[in-house]
């Protein structure tokens, strides 16, 4: 009997239906039915068609996908490749067909972390589909979003979140926001935004996820389980273990009970178990997840796989903890070799298993080992943090470097046992120091000098400004804010995303380039936190340390400091009691506390090089709090006698050239004399500012400092600041300055802002007026603060009280909505532009003070003015007094543009001649220049 020959790029409607029935149990786990209807097509394919047909590479095709579908992915790679080769010679490289076994083979490739491989290949069906298709189809978007996903784990982030909100978007318009699949994509954006520690934002999303997946009559059992993992590990993040048990649990269970345990998903349960026991301590219940892990992955022939290498790696990590760190050792060096083998070096689990086993190093006092890991980590850590600053906005920015900032910390202990690596340690706080500021600033200047930005650029400062508003009416709409929020994220990512080719991270930031351009009488000093001790499961006390760099080739020294707790004990909570202050820098109170815990490691290194004159300081964490010039040493002097200390935001700073010109034409702005406005008494204030007034009692505000008087309720003059506007104004004048003096109630946040922002910037602001700064208030107590203490944001916090800013300040609105109100915020002040000031004086109370934030140093006035691009700021640490204000200010103008000494010169001139003249501390020592 003769047979009719199908042809070869035919599929026989036999062959189809059991590939059909095969793909069905597939779908359910059937795996032992699909398998048999799957074999009976691929003998039907051979009988009537041949091996050389799409009938059989059909059949290859669906082999491949039961063992993908198993969590066997090694075993499906062979099956794919053929299908692959096969369809593409029978129906051609353009076939829908071909796009499939390209796709499934990129998804095994990227799965297996081989991503060179799978990239081409997504691209491949992509550009089939989108001819097929077009490009905002279903299918499209499924490309999307598996190119998407593996973009994020290559820590490509500029072009992993674009690809995702792109099929995010086709999913949406397509299929609707209740759609299965566009909860995919939800869940895909909350995988980009966990990646770089982005939690605020991964959660709503997860959660809204989760809403569609709840609300289905039906659902698809991979993508709702991995949601639950999702949202497990999230839960880890947030330390809310119990519910990451909720979710971890289910997901395992319903893994075990469709799919057993032989499988890619229930593997990863396991880990994701053992990480959520680990973090509750239950150690001995993380390493039987672990060792069941490894167990089935040898069982499944697993043994040279990436993820064999993560389950070792985390086991090595539970053994450190438990105390058995050889062991740990031993086992980390099997995984970090399997690892080298299947993951490119700079892959965050490669970087993370090095990271271990410095740790471990460290732990073992064996510091040179350690040393040269840290070398190698410094590196491989160049690729991401370099795609991280040419797509992230500054939040998500802050998120992404926590890690290594934490690093850092953990790790420069190193240094006081082998002082070699002290040099690694040093450049990594040239780059780390001020970063988000850093990169901030770097990506306005680029906007101002690029035509295509300057639209964008200006957009953003506008949402900016409007935020600045919002966030000080503490009854502004919520939502509002929200989506002002969410509309500058957009705008910044964009701006950022367009400056990308020329928006680059500079790694050759070292100490070798700063040593040159110090004089042989000069040193630089960068002051930093770290913990000290090895235990991992000791609760680590903070320490500080200095990086001393020196002018006579040597290499940066590491100098142990005190701890940070008893700096905070010497310091107090409160900045404005006159005893305490005095005590402080007084030699016989807790002057020879400060000098031990802080100086007298400096000083024993300095006088190595007895020709030292001059220290650059980069402060760090409490330190910020301290005047370093005032504090007392064993002679009866202070430092300030012995050394001209410059105090820098960041040593980086001497290596970057000043911009600022000598003009013929230079000018100055100056407010002083302020009239603040009266308060109706017969009017009932807010809440707020009504049951504050006897929080306030307790700080040490008087009205003959520049603060606030609790007993008033409100802002008291301060008669000093316009004599010391007047005599500034007049040496300014003499001096050459064009000038602009402003008093009573003509010294309005308005006049401020117009002159600001319609003109180039004057090279001299002086405010002479009231300051504030808050503490993060205690949720508990925000009934019964002030409005602007009351505040979420740091740089809402902090700010100065202008013309007629009383009625705002207790009621947290201006009295007509179309004004200013009169507070000028240091978030308001960050959205100035003062690139060409080359001095913002704040002559007012705590203008230095703020959150302190890691490496990025104070939040408040002193990091707005940085943001603004103002080159030297004079700030003060408490309230100083009024009338020594004026006098210390008086000095300053006199020795800087009389004397024509330059601006540190003239400042250390001023508070010299104040030290002589007054005793205490409190009233000569309040001030600080920042360069």
């Amino acid at each position: 009997m003769a047979f009719t020959q199908i042809p070869a790029d035919s599929i026989p409607p036999l062959v189809d239906s059991l590939i059909q029935v095969s793909r069905a149990h597939t779908g359910d786990a059937e795996f032992e039915q699909a398998s048999t209807a799957s074999k009976l097509a691929g003998e039907e394919a051979i009988r009537c068609c041949g091996e050389n047909s799409a009938a059989y590479a059909a059949y290859l095709f669906n082999e491949g996908r039961i063992l993908d579908f198993m969590g066997r992915l090694k075993e499906s790679l062979p099956w794919y490749i053929q299908s692959r080769e096969l369809r593409g010679k029978v129906l051609g490289t353009d076939h829908v067909e071909y796009g499939k076994s390209c796709n499934n083979l990129a998804i095994t490739y990227d799965v297996m972390g081989r991503y060179e491989e799978a990239e081409p290949l997504y691209r491949e069906v992509l550009a089939i589909r989108e001819v097929v298709y077009g490009r905002r189809s279903k299918t499209c978007a499924a490309v999307l979003s598996n190119l998407g996903g593996m973009y994020i784990s290559m820590r490509e982030y500029d072009k992993a979140e674009q690809i995702i909100l792109e099929a995010l978007d086709i999913r949406k318009e397509i299929l609707g926001e209740k759609d299965q699949q566009y909860g995919q994509s939800l869940i895909l954006l909350a995988s980009y935004y966990k990646e770089i520690n982005n939690l605020e934002d991964a959660k709503p999303v997860l959660l809204k996820a989760k809403e569609i997946y709840d609300s289905q009559d039906q659902l698809f059992f991979y993508d709702y389980v991995g949601l639950l993992e999702h949202l497990g590990t999230l839960y880890i993040l947030l330390d809310d273990l119990e519910t990451a048990e909720t979710y971890l649990t289910e997901a395992a269970n319903l893994i075990e009970e469709v799919l057993g345990k032989e499988n890619r998903l229930y593997l990863n349960s396991l880990n994701y178990l053992s990480n959520l026991a680990r973090k509750a301590e239950q150690l001995d219940e993380s390493e039987a997840y672990l060792h069941e892990e490894l167990a089935i992955l040898a069982q499944l022939d697993y043994e040279d796989d990436e993820y064999y290498a993560l389950a070792l790696r985390d086991l090595s990590h539970l053994y450190h903890i438990k105390g058995d760190v050889e062991q740990g050792l031993n086992t980390l060096g099997i995984a970090i070799g399997m690892l080298n083998e299947t993951v490119p070096p700079e892959h965050l689990w490669y970087r993370e298993a090095l990271r271990l086993k410095a740790g471990m190093q460290q732990t073992l006092s064996n510091y040179q080992e350690a040393a040269d890991i840290l070398r190698r980590i410094a590196d491989l850590e160049q690729k991401p943090l370099g795609a991280a600053v040419r797509h992230l906005s500054a939040q998500e920015l802050s998120a992404f470097t926590r890690e290594y900032y934490e690093d850092l910390a953990k790790h420069l202990a190193i240094a006081e046992h082998f002082p070699d690596i002290t040099d690694l340690f040093y450049d990594k706080v040239l780059l780390y120091k001020g970063f988000l500021l850093n990169n901030t600033l770097a990506v306005r200047k680029n906007a101002q000098h690029n035509e295509t930005t300057q639209a964008l650029y200006q957009q953003l400062r506008g949402l900016h400004r409007r935020l600045a508003i919002l966030y000080s009416d503490y009854k502004a709409d919520e939502e509002e804010i929200k989506e002002l929020e969410h509309s500058a994220e957009l705008v910044e990512k964009e701006l950022v995303r367009q400056q990308a080719d020329y928006q680059k991270l500079s790694f050759d930031l070292n100490w070798q380039k700063l040593q040159i351009t110090l004089a042989s009488n000069e040193a630089a000093l960068e002051l930093v936190t770290y913990q000290k001790s090895t235990d991992i499961n000791q609760e680590e006390e903070k320490y500080y340390a200095g990086l001393l760099l020196l002018p006579d080739g040597r290499k940066p020294i590491f100098l142990g400091l005190g701890t940070e707790e008893g700096l905070a004990n010497l310091l107090g909570g409160n900045t404005n009691n006159t005893a305490a202050i005095n005590g402080l820098y007084q030699w016989e109170v807790n002057g020879q506390l400060l000098y031990e815990l802080v100086w007298q490691p400096i000083q024993e290194a300095l006088m190595e090089l007895p020709e030292i004159e001059k220290l650059y300081v980069a402060g760090d964490g409490l330190i910020h709090r301290l005047n370093i010039g005032a504090i007392p040493t064993t002679d009866g002097k202070v430092v300030a006698q012995h050394y001209e200390i410059a105090m820098l935001t960041s040593t980086r700073n001497l290596l970057t050239p000043q911009t600022n010109e000598d003009t013929e034409k230079r000018s100055a702005i100056l407010y002083g004399g302020i009239e603040y406005g009266q308060i109706d008494q017969t009017t009932t204030p807010s809440s707020a500012a009504s049951e504050s007034t006897s929080t306030s009692q307790t700080r040490a505000y008087t009205s003959s400092l520049r603060g606030y008087d609790p007993n008033q309720g409100y802002w008291q003059s301060l008669p000093w600041t316009e004599v010391e506007i007047e005599y500034a104004n007049d040496v300014l004048q003499t001096a050459g300055y064009e000038t602009a003096m402003f008093t009573s109630t003509a010294a309005t946040e308005a006049e401020l802002k117009r002159i600001l922002q319609t003109q180039t910037a004057p090279e001299v602001i002086h405010l002479a007026t009231h300051g504030y700064f808050f503490e993060p208030p205690d949720i508990s107590e925000k009934i019964s603060l002030l409005p602007f203490e009351q505040a979420e944001e740091d740089l809402i916090r902090s700010g100065l009280i202008l013309a007629n800013g009383n009625y705002a300040w207790i009621n947290g609105r201006s009295i007509r909505p179309e004004e200013e109100d009169g507070i000028l915020t240091a978030l308001e002040v960050s959205q100035l532009e003062l690139d060409e000031t080359e001095l913002f004086i704040l002559s007012a109370c705590e203008t230095g003070l703020g959150k302190i934030r890691q490496t990025e140093g104070v939040y408040g006035l002193q990091r707005a003015l940085k943001l603004a691009g103002v080159e030297y700021i004079i700030i003060s640490l408490w309230q100083v007094p009024d009338y020594q204000a004026q006098a210390f200010m008086s000095g300053f103008y006199t020795a800087w543009l009389e004397e024509e000494r330059s601006i540190p010169e003239a400042f250390n001139n001023a508070q010299a001649y104040m030290r002589a003249r007054y005793k205490n501390p409190f009233e000569w020592a309040g001030f600080v220049l920042i360069q």
